[in-house]
């Protein structure tokens, strides 16, 4: 049902750490059927990966080359683009499924129990059905290595029809 795709380019083994940890809490508190593709964007410091899809790029090509590659590679019917440094709470992934399948919309979870208050404020995590993503087109990948990509997509994303939608049952920190 989701599929996380989350760039990496650890530059500190602490940040290895912290991506490792916080996917290892995705899959403890999953409670749909998840599957985690990791593109490495050449870290200094990759980490092991614990994810059904690894790459690992040599250089770093930045977020939005990342998140289109992770997009293609994705099996399930729901898409979430997801920062290294975010951590999920328990029950976060199935309301923010259910949000971005109930229609056109673009899910944004809460953010330490608070609701986004503006485009391009929770592009650290947000969530959109397949045919959405392909609706709205890929990321710009002429915002590298990572400047308002998100922020971009989400304009395109409400020029198209799809609101930005808060999911109150959703929060991530």
């Amino acid at each position: 049902m989701l599929s996380i795709v989350i760039p990496t380019w650890n530059n500190t083994p602490e940040l290895a750490r912290m991506t490792e940890d916080n996917i290892d809490t995705i899959y403890k508190l999953r409670s749909v059927v998840t599957e985690v593709i990791v593109i490495d964007n050449g870290s200094p410091y990759p980490g092991s990966p614990r994810s059904e899809v690894y790459t690992r790029w040599t250089t770093n090509r930045g977020i939005a080359p990342a998140w289109n590659y992770g997009a293609r590679l994705a099996n399930n019917d729901v898409l979430c683009f997801m920062n290294t440094d975010v951590k999920v709470t328990e029950g976060w992934d199935g309301a923010l499924c259910t949000r971005a399948l109930a229609g056109p919309y673009v899910a944004m979870p809460y953010t330490n129990g608070v609701k986004s208050d503006g485009i391009g404020i929770t592009g650290w995590c947000f969530a959109v059905s397949r045919d959405m993503y392909k609706h709205v087109g890929p990321f710009d990948e002429t915002f590298v290595p990572a400047y308002y990509e998100d922020t971009d997509w989400f304009h395109r994303a409400i020029q198209k029809g799809l609101p930005l939608v808060n999911v109150p049952k959703s929060n991530v920190l």
